[in-house]
């Protein structure tokens, strides 16, 4: 089983998804894999198409899924939803969430994992925290109007921004302030279910870390470098000095250790496996070597570097 975490480049159109996602995952994956995917802000940026065309490709009846045994469930979300467009440079943009209901049925599933005994991983595209990246801000006037027709079409109904401002939410911070951690996020999921879930996978930023316990997660797992390159002049592994994080103690810190390292211009792609048994996950991290020869056509070098059971 493969699952991709979003963000077809650039705009997510019909073209793109076949070029980049289906295409490659077919010629890749050849003994009948089943795949899934969920999108990411850039896979809604044409408007969805493309990601339809994946959805049916896969035989995905949705754009987000709970997979589900008698000892696991895997929730995964559709985050991209709210965050479909970019407005001019400089305005306000707010953290992505769950729709009301999208969340209403993922409160349910996680509902269903607890009764059941059931240990639960939870995927998404955008980040439940950031140490390096902007997770956006409550509220934003401006693009929060520029939604009204997805809502008026019933694309998506919200209640989020009309009933809770920022100092109603985790961290209580005033308006305007941009946090760490997605308070929103954290407020639909909240302390009681983050407790509960063995651990998160997000991607949206083109990096890879391990986080220590953090706002209420165990296991936070930035897993975004999968295909969009980062130079390595920019230090994916520093503190952004524009986001508040004393609610939180400061902001995200690593795990000792484990850090993708870089080729010749750019930090390292990755991906990682899951082994689900009765009673435990193994992840293993791979890394995939990005050099100048490599680039040429010379083939990729793929070593694990961090591995955990939980």
């Amino acid at each position: 089983m493969v699952v991709h975490l979003g963000d077809v480049y650039y705009s997510g159109t019909v073209a793109e998804q076949h070029q980049f996602l289906i295409h490659p995952l077919r010629q890749a994956f050849t003994r009948g894999e089943r795949m899934f995917a969920i999108p990411g802000n850039h896979d809604y940026y044409s408007g969805g198409q493309g990601m339809k065309e994946v959805l049916k490709s896969f035989n995905q009846t949705a754009s987000y899924f709970c997979l589900r045994n008698e000892h696991w469930q895997i929730l995964a979300l559709d985050t991209g939803v709210l965050d479909s467009f970019n407005l001019v440079s400089g305005a306000a943009h707010p953290m992505p969430f769950l729709p009301d209901d999208q969340l209403a049925w993922a409160l349910h599933q996680i509902q269903v994992g607890q009764e059941q005994g059931l240990k639960t991983i939870v995927m998404s595209h955008h980040q439940f925290f950031s140490r390096r990246d902007s997770v956006g801000v409550a509220n934003a006037g401006l693009f929060e109007l520029a939604t009204l027709p997805d809502q008026l079409r019933g694309t998506f109904v919200t209640s989020e921004w009309w009933t809770k401002n920022s100092s109603q939410l985790p961290g209580h911070l005033p308006e305007g302030v941009a946090p760490a951690a997605n308070t929103r996020l954290l407020d639909q999921f909240n302390q009681s279910v983050r407790e509960y879930v063995s651990a998160f996978y997000w991607g949206h930023e083109h990096t890879h870390s391990i986080f220590k316990p953090y706002a209420g997660i165990k296991r936070g797992r930035l897993i975004g470098n999968g295909c969009i390159p980062v130079v390595k002049d920019y230090d994916v592994y520093g503190s952004n000095p524009n986001t508040q994080a004393a609610p939180w103690g400061g902001h995200p810190q690593h795990v000792p250790g484990p850090r993708v390292g870089h080729g010749d211009r750019f930090w390292n792609f990755g991906f990682v496996t899951l082994e689900l048994t009765e009673s435990s996950a193994e992840a293993k991290h791979f890394q995939v070597e990005i050099t100048d020869e490599e680039l040429a056509g010379a083939g990729y070098r793929v070593d694990m570097f961090y591995q955990e059971t939980y």
